[in-house]
């Protein structure tokens, strides 16, 4: 039966990335590099009904016929679908939602910023990417019956954003000196995409955005059913109260830590200070990341905090334009599985409008601080190593709560260390489980359709100290994302939750880089397999409960 599940599930995987050749490319599989999805309403159709197959198969294998390991992949599959097809059929974003801009910016992203072959052959690739844009928006267009007014003003400024990366493309293959039937095939293709991509907007803005409904959350009894086919073990009372008692306690901790800064300022002021206190250009701001990265990077080395793979390397960059919609801050690029090179990105946003203001975000306490999250041992770490498994069906898995839990426990677990333990960095960490914390309390209000989108941001603005349109950015995009935001917290308890069983159950025997091996080197899973895979590796009892 175990070569069943794996057979079901490479047969999926190769499915997908025929269906969406980004994907492939992303994931490091260059078969398709010169193709774009279908993307119509029978393509969607398709995927739709070929998953749900894949589902109803996966469950019909019987779990006491497989081995352990095997028992983890297909319970991860059955909570990682369950939650896709119910989102898919709740909140019905594929309909609401314009993405084929954003589709189209990692068809083309991944191919200009990933070197696994040389430039002018990855440029190829992109031109014959571009040949296919138009038809590729034009058919999109099927989708969007049930436009959401919010997501398509999104989606039209990403639309705008994209232009410009197109244009970044071109230029940038005229100053390396791409060959020139290249350049020439690239040019043309790129003025069709950029004629395309303005159609594309004109028809959001003049045909869509009038039509649009203002309402986007998924309901309160929705939400419910989402959060618990999530396997967490919490209500959404329940993780709601969590991020109130989190919100009080990490505030009071940062008044402490306020009050060892300056004991004649209040908070605000403090917080003033700290944010203010930044790199004084953006070019500055990511020579700090890199050399952050380079810091925390030792420090995971020198601790034994977690084995790290070979080949692996992150880079700091600029925030591509056409993303900005989607990261006011930063995020991170993880390397694909089949990647030789283990090379991941590690995003830094610019201020919005060149607003030097906006360099707030990146000051010197948050740049150490979100180097831990994004970089060392934070995402990059995990997933690199989640790279290492060898299974198909983890490639398939979804584990928010794990993902953004790992790097959000890596903050304090680092600081219990000895690293990142300066008094500003203390303080971001502070401000940034306050943070975690009102995501919690918005996440659980927006998509219950408790609180406005204009509450969510006045909520933000207050705890976090984030400037206007920093927010706005914010709660747009928690808008389509529902249940993700209270991952980082949720996650976080959870692993300290489990550390703490399993050091108390193993006593001398315990070891914090076991811990974390037997975790990362799991794959991204849903939290609830990611705790039996733990309690494995360390051999303790009732491993197999509920698999």
């Amino acid at each position: 039966m175990d070569q069943k599940l794996d057979k079901l599930s490479q047969n999926f995987l190769n499915y997908l990335m025929k269906s969406i050749p980004p994907l492939a490319t992303q994931i490091g599989v260059h078969d398709y590099d010169e193709e774009m999805p279908q993307g119509d309403l029978k393509w969607m159709e398709d995927f739709m009904s070929t998953r749900q197959k894949f589902f109803e198969d996966i469950r019909a294998i019987d779990p006491e016929k497989l081995s352990f390991d095997k028992k983890i992949d297909r319970g991860a599959v059955l909570n990682t679908f369950s939650v896709q097809i119910f989102e898919d059929e709740a909140h019905g974003r594929w309909k609401s939602h314009p993405q084929a801009q954003e589709l189209l910016g990692l068809a083309l992203h991944t191919l200009f910023i990933k070197e696994f072959a040389p430039f002018d052959e990855r440029i190829r690739r992109i031109a014959a990417r571009l040949e296919k844009t138009p038809e590729f928006l034009e058919k999109s267009k099927e989708l969007i019956t049930d436009p959401v007014l919010l997501w398509v003003k999104m989606a039209a400024n990403e639309t705008s954003q994209l232009k410009g990366f197109i244009t970044l493309i071109q230029k940038t293959a005229e100053k390396e000196g791409v060959d020139e039937k290249i350049r020439a095939r690239l040019n043309k293709a790129s003025e069709s995409a950029i004629e395309a991509l303005a159609g594309y907007e004109r028809w959001l803005v003049t045909e869509k955005i009038p039509f649009a409904r203002k309402d986007f959350a998924m309901g309160p009894e929705n939400f419910d059913k989402f959060i618990e086919l999530r396997e967490l073990d919490m209500t959404t009372d329940e993780i709601y109260k969590f991020g109130e008692e989190t919100l009080k306690h990490s505030r009071e901790k940062l008044a402490e830590v306020a009050k060892k800064i300056a004991p004649d300022k209040t908070l605000k002021q403090v917080r003033k200070m700290m944010m203010e206190n930044h790199p004084p250009t953006f070019e500055d701001v990511l020579r700090e990341g890199q050399k952050a990265v380079e810091e925390s990077r030792q420090f995971v080395i020198d601790s034994g905090y977690v084995t790290l793979p070979e080949n692996e390397k992150l880079h700091i960059v600029e925030t591509p334009g056409f993303l900005r919609e989607l990261i006011p801050f930063g995020a991170y690029d993880p390397p694909g599985k089949f990647d030789e090179k283990q090379i991941g990105f590690y995003y830094m946003s610019p201020p919005i409008n060149g607003d030097p203001s906006g360099l707030e975000i990146h000051n010197y306490g948050s740049i150490l601080n979100t180097s831990v999250h994004e970089g060392y041992p934070g995402h990059h770490v995990q997933l690199v190593c989640a790279n290492k498994n060898p299974s198909y069906s983890r490639m398939l898995t979804q584990g928010d709560e794990f993902a953004e839990g790992w790097a959000h426990y890596c903050e304090e677990a680092v600081a219990n260390m000895g690293f990142c333990t300066e008094l500003p960095s203390m303080f971001e960490r502070y401000s940034d489980m306050a943070w975690r914390a009102v995501r919690i309390i918005v996440d659980v209000k927006l998509s219950r359709g408790e609180m406005t989108h204009s509450e969510a941001m006045d909520l933000i603005e207050e705890v976090a100290g984030f400037d206007r349109e920093s927010c706005k950015m914010e709660v747009d995009r928690y808008t389509f994302t529902p249940g993700y935001q209270l991952s980082y917290l949720v996650g976080k308890q959870k692993i300290m939750d489990l550390r703490d069983y399993v050091e108390k159950k193993t006593g001398d025997k315990f070891s914090l880089r076991k811990f974390h091996d037997a975790m990362l080197y799991a794959g991204t899973l849903p939290y609830k397999y990611i705790e039996k895979v733990v309690y494995h590796a360390f051999g303790l009892d009732k491993v197999e409960a509920g698999l």
